[in-house]
Protein backbone atom coordinates (compact mmCIF):
# COMPACT_ATOMS: atom_id res chain seq x y z
CA UNK A 1 0.00 0.00 0.00
CA UNK A 2 1.52 3.32 -1.09
CA UNK A 3 1.05 6.74 0.47
CA UNK A 4 0.16 7.59 4.07
CA UNK A 5 -1.90 4.98 5.92
CA UNK A 6 -5.66 5.36 6.12
CA UNK A 7 -6.73 6.09 9.69
CA UNK A 8 -9.92 5.65 11.67
CA UNK A 9 -10.34 9.43 11.49
CA UNK A 10 -10.10 9.34 7.69
CA UNK A 11 -12.94 6.82 7.56
CA UNK A 12 -15.02 8.85 9.99
CA UNK A 13 -14.55 12.06 7.99
CA UNK A 14 -15.56 10.32 4.78
CA UNK A 15 -18.82 9.18 6.36
CA UNK A 16 -19.35 12.57 8.03
CA UNK A 17 -19.29 14.24 4.61
CA UNK A 18 -22.47 12.31 3.82
CA UNK A 19 -24.11 12.76 7.23
CA UNK A 20 -22.62 15.30 9.67
CA UNK A 21 -22.64 14.11 13.27
CA UNK A 22 -24.57 17.18 14.43
CA UNK A 23 -27.60 15.89 12.53
CA UNK A 24 -27.97 13.13 15.12
CA UNK A 25 -30.79 13.35 17.65
CA UNK A 26 -29.82 14.67 21.09
CA UNK A 27 -30.42 11.28 22.70
CA UNK A 28 -28.21 9.47 20.19
CA UNK A 29 -24.54 8.49 20.35
CA UNK A 30 -22.70 8.66 17.03
CA UNK A 31 -19.19 9.01 15.68
CA UNK A 32 -16.12 7.19 16.97
CA UNK A 33 -17.35 5.33 20.06
CA UNK A 34 -14.34 3.11 20.71
CA UNK A 35 -10.72 3.27 19.61
CA UNK A 36 -8.10 5.80 18.61
CA UNK A 37 -8.74 8.17 15.68
CA UNK A 38 -5.09 7.89 14.64
CA UNK A 39 -5.10 4.09 14.36
CA UNK A 40 -4.20 2.86 10.84
CA UNK A 41 -6.91 0.90 9.04
CA UNK A 42 -6.61 -1.69 6.29
CA UNK A 43 -9.77 -3.75 6.78
CA UNK A 44 -13.25 -2.55 7.74
CA UNK A 45 -16.36 -4.55 8.62
CA UNK A 46 -19.74 -2.87 8.03
CA UNK A 47 -22.86 -4.07 9.82
CA UNK A 48 -26.21 -2.92 11.14
CA UNK A 49 -25.07 -3.45 14.73
CA UNK A 50 -22.37 -5.05 16.81
CA UNK A 51 -23.03 -8.64 17.91
CA UNK A 52 -21.12 -11.90 18.31
CA UNK A 53 -21.29 -12.76 14.59
CA UNK A 54 -19.98 -9.35 13.59
CA UNK A 55 -17.21 -9.56 16.17
CA UNK A 56 -16.24 -13.01 14.88
CA UNK A 57 -16.15 -11.72 11.31
CA UNK A 58 -13.95 -8.81 12.31
CA UNK A 59 -11.63 -11.15 14.20
CA UNK A 60 -11.38 -13.66 11.35
CA UNK A 61 -10.52 -10.93 8.86
CA UNK A 62 -8.14 -9.08 11.20
CA UNK A 63 -10.21 -5.93 10.83
CA UNK A 64 -9.15 -2.81 12.67
CA UNK A 65 -12.52 -1.07 12.43
CA UNK A 66 -16.24 -1.88 12.56
CA UNK A 67 -18.74 0.62 11.15
CA UNK A 68 -22.28 0.15 12.50
CA UNK A 69 -25.62 1.87 12.15
CA UNK A 70 -26.78 1.14 15.69
CA UNK A 71 -24.35 2.44 18.36
CA UNK A 72 -22.41 -0.16 20.32
CA UNK A 73 -22.61 2.26 23.28
CA UNK A 74 -26.04 3.86 23.54
CA UNK A 75 -27.07 4.25 27.16
CA UNK A 76 -24.60 5.77 29.65
CA UNK A 77 -22.26 3.07 30.97
CA UNK A 78 -21.40 2.81 34.66
CA UNK A 79 -19.46 -0.41 34.27
CA UNK A 80 -18.27 -2.92 31.69
CA UNK A 81 -19.17 -6.38 32.89
CA UNK A 82 -17.81 -9.12 30.59
CA UNK A 83 -20.46 -11.51 31.95
CA UNK A 84 -23.11 -9.40 30.24
CA UNK A 85 -23.56 -9.38 26.46
CA UNK A 86 -22.79 -5.69 25.87
CA UNK A 87 -19.86 -5.73 28.29
CA UNK A 88 -18.41 -8.84 26.69
CA UNK A 89 -18.53 -7.32 23.22
CA UNK A 90 -16.88 -4.08 24.33
CA UNK A 91 -14.21 -5.96 26.27
CA UNK A 92 -13.39 -8.05 23.21
CA UNK A 93 -13.12 -4.97 21.00
CA UNK A 94 -10.71 -3.38 23.45
CA UNK A 95 -8.63 -6.57 23.81
CA UNK A 96 -8.37 -6.98 20.04
CA UNK A 97 -7.77 -3.28 19.40
CA UNK A 98 -10.79 -2.93 17.10
CA UNK A 99 -12.32 0.53 16.79
CA UNK A 100 -16.05 1.11 16.32
CA UNK A 101 -17.87 3.94 14.52
CA UNK A 102 -21.65 4.48 14.63
CA UNK A 103 -23.66 6.47 12.08
CA UNK A 104 -27.21 6.30 13.38
CA UNK A 105 -29.88 9.03 13.41
CA UNK A 106 -27.58 11.39 11.50
CA UNK A 107 -27.62 8.79 8.70
CA UNK A 108 -31.40 8.44 9.04
CA UNK A 109 -31.99 12.19 8.77
CA UNK A 110 -29.92 12.99 5.70
CA UNK A 111 -30.95 12.75 2.06
CA UNK A 112 -29.09 9.81 0.59
CA UNK A 113 -29.07 8.00 3.94
CA UNK A 114 -30.99 5.01 5.27
CA UNK A 115 -34.42 5.61 3.74
CA UNK A 116 -33.01 6.80 0.42
CA UNK A 117 -30.95 3.63 0.14
CA UNK A 118 -34.05 1.56 0.87
CA UNK A 119 -35.84 3.40 -1.94
CA UNK A 120 -32.91 2.91 -4.30
CA UNK A 121 -32.78 -0.83 -3.67
CA UNK A 122 -36.53 -1.02 -4.16
CA UNK A 123 -36.13 0.59 -7.60
CA UNK A 124 -38.02 3.80 -6.83
CA UNK A 125 -37.51 6.81 -9.09
CA UNK A 126 -37.75 10.56 -8.40
CA UNK A 127 -36.66 10.05 -4.80
CA UNK A 128 -37.22 12.94 -2.38
CA UNK A 129 -37.37 13.54 1.38
CA UNK A 130 -40.67 12.50 2.96
CA UNK A 131 -40.58 14.88 5.96
CA UNK A 132 -38.20 17.79 5.20
CA UNK A 133 -37.03 19.68 8.27
CA UNK A 134 -37.19 23.45 8.81
CA UNK A 135 -34.94 25.84 10.71
CA UNK A 136 -31.68 24.47 9.31
CA UNK A 137 -31.02 27.13 6.69
CA UNK A 138 -29.61 30.66 6.90
CA UNK A 139 -29.27 33.46 4.38
CA UNK A 140 -25.74 34.87 4.18
CA UNK A 141 -25.49 38.32 2.59
CA UNK A 142 -22.29 40.32 2.08
CA UNK A 143 -20.70 43.01 -0.09
CA UNK A 144 -17.68 42.55 -2.32
CA UNK A 145 -15.83 44.61 -4.93
CA UNK A 146 -16.53 43.70 -8.55
CA UNK A 147 -13.05 42.24 -9.11
CA UNK A 148 -13.40 39.62 -6.33
CA UNK A 149 -17.07 38.83 -6.88
CA UNK A 150 -16.51 35.72 -9.02
CA UNK A 151 -13.81 34.26 -6.76
CA UNK A 152 -15.91 34.78 -3.62
CA UNK A 153 -18.97 33.31 -5.29
CA UNK A 154 -16.93 30.26 -6.32
CA UNK A 155 -15.45 29.92 -2.82
CA UNK A 156 -18.93 29.94 -1.31
CA UNK A 157 -20.11 27.35 -3.80
CA UNK A 158 -17.27 24.91 -3.06
CA UNK A 159 -17.20 25.36 0.72
CA UNK A 160 -20.82 24.35 1.42
CA UNK A 161 -23.11 21.41 0.70
CA UNK A 162 -26.04 21.93 -1.71
CA UNK A 163 -29.37 22.66 -0.04
CA UNK A 164 -31.27 21.08 -2.93
CA UNK A 165 -31.16 17.58 -4.35
CA UNK A 166 -31.44 18.93 -7.91
CA UNK A 167 -29.51 22.21 -8.00
CA UNK A 168 -26.33 23.62 -6.45
CA UNK A 169 -24.61 26.99 -6.24
CA UNK A 170 -27.66 29.25 -6.09
CA UNK A 171 -27.00 32.96 -5.51
CA UNK A 172 -28.35 36.47 -6.12
CA UNK A 173 -26.48 39.77 -6.51
CA UNK A 174 -27.08 43.43 -7.29
CA UNK A 175 -24.97 46.62 -7.26
CA UNK A 176 -24.95 48.78 -4.12
CA UNK A 177 -23.21 51.86 -2.74
CA UNK A 178 -21.40 51.14 0.50
CA UNK A 179 -20.52 53.96 2.90
CA UNK A 180 -17.88 53.96 5.64
CA UNK A 181 -15.41 56.18 7.48
CA UNK A 182 -11.90 54.81 8.21
CA UNK A 183 -10.78 55.32 11.82
CA UNK A 184 -7.25 55.61 13.24
CA UNK A 185 -5.47 52.27 13.21
CA UNK A 186 -7.31 51.02 10.12
CA UNK A 187 -5.68 50.24 6.79
CA UNK A 188 -8.42 51.01 4.28
CA UNK A 189 -8.20 49.65 0.75
CA UNK A 190 -9.50 53.03 -0.39
CA UNK A 191 -10.19 56.36 1.32
CA UNK A 192 -8.47 58.25 4.14
CA UNK A 193 -8.68 58.35 7.95
CA UNK A 194 -11.67 60.35 9.26
CA UNK A 195 -12.95 61.01 5.75
CA UNK A 196 -16.33 59.49 4.78
CA UNK A 197 -16.06 57.25 1.75
CA UNK A 198 -18.57 55.77 -0.68
CA UNK A 199 -17.64 52.59 -2.53
CA UNK A 200 -19.42 50.88 -5.41
CA UNK A 201 -19.68 47.18 -4.58
CA UNK A 202 -21.86 44.18 -5.29
CA UNK A 203 -24.28 42.72 -2.76
CA UNK A 204 -24.15 38.93 -2.83
CA UNK A 205 -26.60 36.67 -1.03
CA UNK A 206 -26.67 32.88 -0.77
CA UNK A 207 -28.64 30.35 1.27
CA UNK A 208 -26.59 27.76 3.15
CA UNK A 209 -27.11 25.13 5.80
CA UNK A 210 -26.62 26.46 9.31
CA UNK A 211 -23.93 23.83 9.83
CA UNK A 212 -22.01 25.18 6.80
CA UNK A 213 -22.04 28.84 7.88
CA UNK A 214 -18.62 28.79 9.58
CA UNK A 215 -17.03 27.16 6.51
CA UNK A 216 -18.67 29.73 4.23
CA UNK A 217 -17.39 32.71 6.25
CA UNK A 218 -13.89 31.24 6.48
CA UNK A 219 -13.81 30.82 2.70
CA UNK A 220 -14.85 34.45 2.19
CA UNK A 221 -12.30 35.81 4.68
CA UNK A 222 -9.46 34.10 2.81
CA UNK A 223 -10.32 36.00 -0.37
CA UNK A 224 -12.09 39.23 0.54
CA UNK A 225 -9.82 42.25 -0.06
CA UNK A 226 -11.38 44.47 2.63
CA UNK A 227 -9.81 44.69 6.08
CA UNK A 228 -13.36 44.34 7.41
CA UNK A 229 -16.41 43.51 5.37
CA UNK A 230 -20.08 43.71 6.22
CA UNK A 231 -22.16 40.59 6.25
CA UNK A 232 -25.57 39.60 7.55
CA UNK A 233 -26.89 36.19 8.65
CA UNK A 234 -30.64 35.60 8.76
CA UNK A 235 -32.23 32.43 10.10
CA UNK A 236 -34.85 30.94 7.77
CA UNK A 237 -37.85 28.68 8.35
CA UNK A 238 -37.59 27.21 4.85
CA UNK A 239 -37.76 23.43 4.64
CA UNK A 240 -34.66 21.72 3.24
CA UNK A 241 -35.10 18.50 1.31
CA UNK A 242 -31.54 17.47 2.13
CA UNK A 243 -32.38 17.01 5.83
CA UNK A 244 -35.35 15.06 7.19
CA UNK A 245 -36.65 11.57 7.82
CA UNK A 246 -38.04 9.20 5.23
CA UNK A 247 -38.12 9.06 1.46
CA UNK A 248 -40.82 8.92 -1.19
CA UNK A 249 -40.59 7.85 -4.83
CA UNK A 250 -42.39 5.99 -7.58
CA UNK A 251 -42.04 2.73 -9.42
CA UNK A 252 -41.76 3.23 -13.20
CA UNK A 253 -45.03 1.35 -13.63
CA UNK A 254 -47.87 0.66 -11.16
CA UNK A 255 -47.95 -2.78 -9.52
CA UNK A 256 -50.81 -4.76 -8.10
CA UNK A 257 -50.55 -4.81 -4.32
CA UNK A 258 -49.70 -8.53 -4.18
CA UNK A 259 -46.90 -8.00 -6.70
CA UNK A 260 -45.68 -5.00 -4.72
CA UNK A 261 -45.61 -7.03 -1.51
CA UNK A 262 -43.66 -9.80 -3.21
CA UNK A 263 -41.09 -7.25 -4.36
CA UNK A 264 -40.83 -5.78 -0.86
CA UNK A 265 -40.32 -9.21 0.71
CA UNK A 266 -37.65 -10.08 -1.83
CA UNK A 267 -35.63 -6.85 -1.46
CA UNK A 268 -35.77 -6.71 2.34
CA UNK A 269 -35.59 -10.49 2.90
CA UNK A 270 -38.78 -10.56 4.93
CA UNK A 271 -40.09 -13.93 6.08
CA UNK A 272 -43.36 -12.19 6.81
CA UNK A 273 -44.81 -8.69 6.80
CA UNK A 274 -47.53 -7.01 8.83
CA UNK A 275 -49.94 -4.71 7.05
CA UNK A 276 -53.33 -3.05 7.21
CA UNK A 277 -56.03 -4.30 4.83
CA UNK A 278 -54.60 -3.87 1.31
CA UNK A 279 -55.92 -1.28 -1.15
CA UNK A 280 -58.07 -2.25 -4.07
CA UNK A 281 -56.14 -0.33 -6.70
CA UNK A 282 -52.58 -0.52 -8.02
CA UNK A 283 -49.51 0.67 -6.11
CA UNK A 284 -46.98 3.07 -7.63
CA UNK A 285 -45.98 5.84 -5.21
CA UNK A 286 -44.12 4.44 -2.21
CA UNK A 287 -43.02 6.19 0.98
CA UNK A 288 -40.67 4.56 3.46
CA UNK A 289 -38.68 5.15 6.60
CA UNK A 290 -36.07 2.82 8.04
CA UNK A 291 -36.55 1.85 11.67
CA UNK A 292 -39.39 3.07 13.88
CA UNK A 293 -41.19 5.36 11.47
CA UNK A 294 -44.90 4.95 12.27
CA UNK A 295 -45.00 8.61 13.29
CA UNK A 296 -44.41 9.65 9.67
CA UNK A 297 -47.51 7.91 8.35
CA UNK A 298 -49.36 11.24 8.07
CA UNK A 299 -46.56 12.53 5.82
CA UNK A 300 -46.94 9.48 3.61
CA UNK A 301 -50.66 10.20 3.28
CA UNK A 302 -50.01 13.87 2.45
CA UNK A 303 -47.49 12.79 -0.17
CA UNK A 304 -50.18 10.70 -1.84
CA UNK A 305 -48.32 7.45 -1.26
CA UNK A 306 -50.09 4.24 -2.13
CA UNK A 307 -47.81 2.32 0.21
CA UNK A 308 -45.83 3.22 3.35
CA UNK A 309 -43.05 0.91 4.53
CA UNK A 310 -41.52 1.16 7.99
CA UNK A 311 -41.14 -0.85 11.21
CA UNK A 312 -42.34 -1.13 14.82
CA UNK A 313 -45.94 -0.27 13.94
CA UNK A 314 -48.42 -0.57 16.83
CA UNK A 315 -51.88 -2.12 16.77
CA UNK A 316 -53.75 1.21 16.83
CA UNK A 317 -51.59 2.54 13.99
CA UNK A 318 -52.90 -0.28 11.82
CA UNK A 319 -56.45 0.15 13.10
CA UNK A 320 -56.48 3.85 12.19
CA UNK A 321 -54.69 3.51 8.84
CA UNK A 322 -56.20 5.09 5.74
CA UNK A 323 -57.07 2.42 3.16
CA UNK A 324 -55.72 4.72 0.44
CA UNK A 325 -52.18 4.41 1.89
CA UNK A 326 -51.30 0.83 2.75
CA UNK A 327 -49.36 0.73 6.03
CA UNK A 328 -46.74 -2.03 6.10
CA UNK A 329 -44.39 -3.13 8.88
CA UNK A 330 -41.46 -5.08 7.43
CA UNK A 331 -39.49 -5.34 10.70
CA UNK A 332 -36.81 -3.12 12.21
CA UNK A 333 -33.85 -5.24 11.15
CA UNK A 334 -35.31 -5.82 7.70
CA UNK A 335 -35.82 -2.10 7.11
CA UNK A 336 -32.24 -1.15 8.00
CA UNK A 337 -29.83 -4.05 7.43
CA UNK A 338 -28.98 -2.89 3.89
CA UNK A 339 -27.27 0.20 5.33
CA UNK A 340 -24.23 -2.02 5.94
CA UNK A 341 -23.89 -2.47 2.18
CA UNK A 342 -24.25 1.28 1.71
CA UNK A 343 -21.42 1.99 4.17
CA UNK A 344 -19.26 -0.56 2.36
CA UNK A 345 -19.98 0.97 -1.07
CA UNK A 346 -19.04 4.46 0.12
CA UNK A 347 -15.79 3.39 1.76
CA UNK A 348 -14.74 1.11 -1.09
CA UNK A 349 -15.38 3.93 -3.58
CA UNK A 350 -13.26 6.29 -1.48
CA UNK A 351 -10.30 3.87 -1.31
CA UNK A 352 -10.75 1.27 -4.08
CA UNK A 353 -7.17 -0.02 -3.95
CA UNK A 354 -5.98 0.65 -0.42
CA UNK A 355 -8.86 -0.39 1.84
CA UNK A 356 -10.53 -3.79 2.17
CA UNK A 357 -14.19 -3.46 3.11
CA UNK A 358 -16.67 -6.25 3.95
CA UNK A 359 -20.33 -6.07 4.94
CA UNK A 360 -22.13 -8.68 6.98
CA UNK A 361 -25.82 -9.50 7.48
CA UNK A 362 -25.94 -11.81 10.50
CA UNK A 363 -29.74 -12.01 10.46
CA UNK A 364 -32.48 -10.45 12.59
CA UNK A 365 -32.57 -10.83 16.37
CA UNK A 366 -36.29 -11.60 16.12
CA UNK A 367 -37.46 -14.98 14.82
CA UNK A 368 -40.97 -15.92 13.72
CA UNK A 369 -42.57 -19.35 14.09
Amino acid sequence: MSGPPITVLDVLRTLEKRAPLDLAESYDNVGLLLGSPSMPVQTVICALELNEKVLAEATDRNAELIVCHHPCIFKPLKKINPDESAGHLLQQLIKRDIACIAMHTNWDRVAGGTSYYMAQRLGLMHRRTLAPETGRLVRLSLTTPQETFLSIREALSTSVQPISLKYAGGWMSWPVHEGFTPLPGSQPRQGHIHQPEISETLFLTVIVKETDLANALSAVRRIHPFEEFWYEVTALDNATETVGYGCVGEWPEPLEWAEAMAKVKDVFKCTQIRCAPPPRGPVQRVALCGGSGAGLYSYARKAGADLYLTADVKYHDFAEADPRTLLVDIGHYESEFLVAEQFAEILQEAWPDSLTVHWIHPGPPVLYF
